[in-house]
């Protein structure tokens, strides 16, 4: 018997993924509704993952069923079958995305925890599941939702803890409100964690919550402060501009990054304004972050010529410098 060729095994596996992948073109003929269920059904989590990702973005929805099937397999097969998660992940994310309103699968994924050996232990590859299961459970209005997001609230991955936040918000629940603000104020190691309890409160209670994330910008811990900025931002309440803009004024250096980049985060003319000011009239170096924070709307060519336009009448070389590599 031959010994087996493991480049030549790599090759094939490259080519039905790259075959898998071209499926996104037109996944709803008859042929390739065909392929991706055949794929669906087969043992190699990366082909699996592959064919649900083509699932999920290119909404064939008559593969859901066998999607949510495909799941049940990978759970019961355990983590030597889908190493990293990948292929429950690509299934829970494509049902999710399709509003699937069956509970089972994002049930099971919410409370799955898969650990895999690591050279100095062992790590858990599903939080990422996890998060995603609790933005489909509030999607689909699982009646006992928020007893599963507060625990993933506590949940030991960022990603996890995040998910609840994020699903918190999309559940429409008032009663999720309390469980927010308790998590702010309680902390996390995590500001991402914190901007999306902030931004959760602002989709679910926005004025109330505007005035709550205001307040934290005076908070003790400067992670609170930033994600109360961040989330502020988020909130494209053009008061914002105007509460970050004096917020800024008495920050250092770190904060001020913090506090431009919320303020374009805000995507109105009066935010723009604000940051082609400090461009024009402020320090070299909150000109500097000023320009930074603006990058993110480096696809609008009128405003890029407002910036332009405000660097060439300021004479900052460096500024300049900075502007062509970033725009």
């Amino acid at each position: 018997m031959l010994p087996s060729n493991p480049v030549a095994k790599r090759s094939a596996l490259e080519d039905r993924l790259a075959a898998l992948a071209a499926l996104r073109d037109d996944p709803h003929t008859a042929e390739a509704k065909a392929a991706l269920k055949k794929a669906l059904g087969l043992k190699t989590a990366l082909l699996v993952a592959t064919a649900a990702d083509v699932v999920g973005e290119g909404h064939v929805t008559e593969l859901l069923e066998v999607m949510a099937a495909a799941f049940d397999r990978f759970v019961a097969n355990g983590p030597k079958a889908d190493p990293l998660c990948r292929a429950k992940i690509a299934i829970v994310k494509a049902l999710q995305m399709n509003e699937w309103t069956e509970e089972a699968p994002f049930d099971a994924a919410i409370r799955l925890r898969q650990l895999e050996p690591t050279w100095d232990g062992a790590i858990d590859t599903a939080g990422e599941l996890r998060a995603i299961a609790a933005l489909g459970l509030a999607q689909a209005r699982h009646p006992r939702v928020l007893d599963d997001l507060v625990v993933l609230l506590l949940d030991d991955e960022r990603v996890g803890r995040v998910g609840a936040a994020r699903a918190l918000g999309d559940s429409g629940r008032h009663e999720a409100v309390p469980l927010l603000r308790y998590k702010i104020l309680a902390g996390d190691p995590e500001p991402e964690v914190l901007t999306e309890c902030f931004g959760s409160l602002l989709h679910l209670e926005p004025e109330a919550s505007f005035a709550f994330a205001r307040q934290h910008l005076d908070a003790s811990a400067v992670e609170l402060r930033e994600a109360a900025a961040l989330a502020l931002g988020q909130s494209r309440n053009i008061e914002a501009v105007r509460v970050l803009g004096a917020w800024a004024a008495e920050r250092p250096a770190d904060e001020r990054r913090v506090a431009y980049v919320a303020i374009a985060l805000v995507r109105a003319p009066e935010a723009f304004d604000h940051l082609i000011a400090v461009i024009s009239e402020q320090a070299p170096e909150d000109a500097a972050m000023a320009l930074d924070a603006l990058q993110i709307h480096a696809h609008d060519p009128k405003l890029v010529e407002r910036i332009e336009a405000t660097i060439d009448r300021r004479g900052d070389r460096d500024l300049r410098e900075r502007f062509l590599n970033r725009f």
